[in-house]
């Protein structure tokens, strides 16, 4: 969706919010698991050259299995059964027909065509919202689905630029050419459609001559959008029924022949191996006690899968009929889908615009980025969430937006927009929409990064990114990548790689935001900007818990932080008594320079008695002198200690030898240095540590905000 929309239909005003939904997943979170493997492409039956009455009673017809040629090899997709915690609760009943629960809409007819995937991609969407009481009714467009998907346009941003899809066909070839479930995803997920059918009906003749592509038809009209597409193993049938009894209706497709369906009982069963699929329906019930006796053939087992077809209410049983559990010809992946109302967003930002995939590999940890700058809003958005889309199972992530990029070739030169990452793990393989808090609001003309970080212990991490791939030479997916737009980290963002500039191809992540009239922020400070500055959020984070406070007022109302000073050592401690509430402290004459009464007196004492701090020699304190780098680490060390937390060094962090300047570090300082590199707590300058440093005021603060994240959060 982009504002200013108009969506006014019959059937939209049939769309209503319903019910909160908690997701498997995440809360709210789009989780189109694309498990990648060969790519399925449907091709359904129509009628040959020739051929006389229903493409279904055709002996000889048209049909195929077109893998895509890129990337994307066989990987096994995991059975979800085996995770309890993906799992709903209670048992599974022996037979579940989701007309009973009015999970789904009415049977469609796609007539002579070949657009079997997209009836059954808005038959998933259109059950889902039926089952979530998302909506009433719905009747969504197939014919907006399957034009989109072989017509590529322009996004309203321009990130798709030189990306697309080339069809050499006409538009009766575009009817009758197939699709799979991957160029479904990548279609809906860009936020082109889903439309209403009033919008875009379906042709009765089947025909779509006269069509004119555009970015307005293709973005401006969507009522529902794709939130989640998992897809599922057909073995695994526990989390195949349940996710029916959630969904309603789970696209699926397998191989049709007229001569093996029985029409007496509506059952189909071929015998087959080895054979590719042709067709796509929606499974939508089962039943294990379903007789083989009901088949033409014994399949050797009882048990069968209810499916929705798209041939009308004049075909099978009202438009169902029954697949047999020992159906060979059944692809081995079923598809999940989840709706959600156009309206959760204004503006989507995207690079990926080819239906081509390529996977990018890291070992136990990758960092991915994007890299966009807010257009849409007259004055500002927020960014409401974040997408990825991944080949891997079971993967943990951390998602952060950083704002105000000095350098746009450094995802990570900007503002840490979010208090802390949002983090979760993720179940089968596939694309998720990630969502934030509301805590991302950036102004118009902000370059902005949304970093992703992913970690899979002891296993390979797969992200996908486009690529330029074919069918043969009827459709073509091209992709073209700009540089300083997709980034690619494998050493936890030390160093980064231009992946478009390297590849050609921008990795598959989207931002998606809402339009806000202003900013609003509460800037205590006269010298702190709250925009397009990374000191803002320390400094306003230490402030507002009393942890640091000002020096005074420059204005009413606004105090100065001086965040480029340098930090006594008096003042640091000063920093640590007051998160410690100011304890009473009896004075002692222990330092020549620490005379009673002084604002920074019992901070000393407190920090010296417990061990946190030393002199400097001669019975000095050293009050005014300026803490180093080190100084801290080791003072921070030494207060965690204090509050009796773990300071053993974290395994996988970076330490002092990772830094070319790792011989400036003081032997006294190397243990410190190593614990706070390994929790998080301090980081390096680049590709140096600075040990003999002088740490500012800001800088202080971010070790504070960072020790306190390390471990009291």
């Amino acid at each position: 969706m982009y504002k200013g929309t108009e969506k006014k239909s019959e059937n939209a005003a049939k769309i209503r919010t319903g019910k909160k939904y908690k997701i498997r997943i995440h809360r709210k979170m789009v989780s189109v698991f694309t498990a990648t493997l060969m790519v399925l492409s449907v091709v359904c039956p129509v009628i040959p050259a020739g051929a006389e009455g229903n493409p279904w009673e055709a002996e000889d017809y048209q049909g195929g299995f077109r893998p895509l040629t890129g990337e994307r090899a066989e990987i096994e997709v995991p059975f979800l059964s085996n995770n309890p915690d993906e799992m709903g609760e209670g048992e599974i009943p022996a037979s579940y027909d989701a007309r009973e629960h009015g999970q789904l809409t009415s049977v469609k007819d796609q007539g002579d065509t070949g657009t079997c995937w997209a009836f059954s991609m808005m038959a998933s969407l259109e059950s889902d919202l039926l089952s979530r009481g998302i909506a009433s009714d719905a009747d969504l467009s197939e014919l907006h689905l399957v034009r989109y998907c072989f017509n590529s346009v322009m996004d309203p941003f321009g990130g798709r630029n030189g990306d697309g899809t080339v069809f050499s066909g006409n538009a009766d070839a575009r009817m009758l050419f197939g699709g799979n479930p991957e160029i479904d995803y990548h279609t809906l997920t860009s936020l082109i459609g889903a439309v209403d059918e009033s919008y875009a009906p379906f042709p009765a003749d089947g025909k779509d001559d006269g069509f004119t592509p555009s970015t307005e038809d293709a973005f401006f009209h969507d009522t529902v959008h794709l939130r989640n597409f998992y897809i599922l193993n057909l073995e695994d049938t526990e989390t195949v029924k349940r996710a029916i009894m959630e969904r309603g209706a789970l696209a699926a497709a397998f191989y049709w022949g007229s001569y093996y369906f029985n029409k007496d009982s509506n059952a189909y069963y071929t015998g087959l191996t080895g054979t590719g699929q042709n067709h796509a329906i929606c499974i939508v019930g089962w039943d294990d006690n379903f007789s083989r006796s009901n088949f033409l053939t014994d399949p050797g087992v009882d048990g069968a899968w209810l499916i929705k077809n798209s041939w009308g209410e004049s075909w099978g049983d009202g438009g169902y009929f029954w697949i047999s559990y020992g159906e060979q010809t059944m692809f081995n992946h079923v598809f999940e889908s989840e709706a959600a109302l156009a309206n959760e967003y204004d503006f989507s930002y995207e690079y990926d615009g080819s239906l081509g995939d390529r996977r990018v590999y890291g070992n136990n940890e990758l960092m991915i980025a994007n890299v966009f700058t807010v257009q849409g809003g007259e004055v500002a958005e927020e960014i409401k969430a974040v997408s990825v889309d991944l080949a891997s199972s079971e993967v943990s992530y951390e998602v952060q937006v950083y704002g105000y990029l000095s350098d746009p070739s450094d995802p990570l030169s900007g503002t840490p927009m979010l208090e802390k990452p949002v983090t979760g793990t993720t179940g089968a393989m596939g694309y998720y929409t990630i969502d934030l808090p509301g805590d991302v609001q950036l102004q118009k003309g902000c370059v902005y990064s949304t970093v992703i970080t992913l970690r899979k212990q002891d296993s390979f991490i797969h992200a996908l990114a486009e690529m330029t791939d074919s069918w043969g030479d009827e459709m073509q997916f091209i992709a073209s990548a700009s540089d300083n737009q997709s980034f690619t980290s494998r050493d936890g963002g030390k160093n980064w790689t231009d992946y478009g500039n390297a590849y050609n191809s921008n990795l598959r992540i989207k931002a998606f935001s809402k339009e806000i009239d202003e900013i609003k922020f509460n800037n205590p400070f006269s010298d702190v900007p709250s925009e397009g500055n990374w000191k803002f959020k320390f400094a306003k984070y230490v402030y507002d818990m009393g942890i640091m406070n000002g020096k005074g007022e420059s204005i009413p109302g606004k105090v100065i932080f001086s965040p480029d000073q340098s930090i006594s050592r008096a003042e640091f401690v000063r920093v640590l008594y007051n998160r410690e509430g100011t304890p009473a402290v009896e004075y002692s004459p222990k330092y020549t320079d620490v005379k009673e009464g002084q604002w920074y007196t019992s901070a000393v004492l407190w920090a010296s008695d417990n061990g946190i701090v030393a002199g400097k020699g001669n019975n000095r304190f050293d009050v005014s002198g300026s803490a180093t780098r080190e100084e801290l680490a080791i003072m921070f060390y030494h207060y965690a200690q204090y509050k009796g937390y773990d300071v053993s060094i974290a395994g996988g962090g970076p330490d002092i030898s990772s830094f070319t300047d790792a011989d400036k570090v003081s032997s006294w300082a190397e243990n410190s240095l190593n614990w706070a590199l390994s929790r998080g707590i301090m980081a390096g300058k680049g590709n140096k540590l600075d040990p003999k440093g002088v740490a500012t005021r800001a800088e202080c603060a971010a070790l504070i905000y960072n020790f306190i994240s390390a471990y009291e959060e």
